[in-house]
C-alpha cells in the first residue's frame, strides 16, 4: 500500500506506512493552517486504486493515525476515484 498526500490535486510526497503518512500530513496543517483546505490524503492499494474516501485537512489533523481514512461503507468508491477528485485544485 502507498499513502500519498495532495496539494490541490499535485502529489506532495508518498509513504509505505500509515503511520509516516498521517503524521506527515498532521504536521504540514499544524504548521501551515492555510494548507488545510488544499490538502488530501489518499490511500492506494498495491494496483494504485485508491482505497476509500479522500480525506480533506480540515477532517483528519489531529487524529490518530487509522485506516480506513474515512469509513464510506462504499466499496465501488475507489472505483470512480477520477470523479471524485475531478476540478480538485482548478481556480
Amino acid at each position: 500500500m502507498t499513502y500519498s498526500i495532495f496539494d490541490t490535486g499535485d502529489l506532495v510526497v508518498s509513504f509505505n506506512r500509515a503511520d509516516e503518512a498521517q503524521a506527515a500530513f498532521d504536521r504540514i496543517v499544524r504548521e501551515n493552517a492555510e494548507a488545510r483546505d488544499r490538502l488530501l490524503l489518499v490511500a492506494f492499494d498495491d494496483e494504485g486504486n485508491a482505497i476509500g474516501d479522500y480525506a480533506p485537512g480540515d477532517r483528519v489533523a489531529g487524529s490518530e493515525p487509522h485506516l480506513p481514512l474515512v469509513a464510506s461503507g462504499q466499496p465501488a468508491l475507489a472505483e470512480r476515484v477520477d470523479e471524485r477528485l475531478a476540478g480538485f485544485g482548478d481556480r
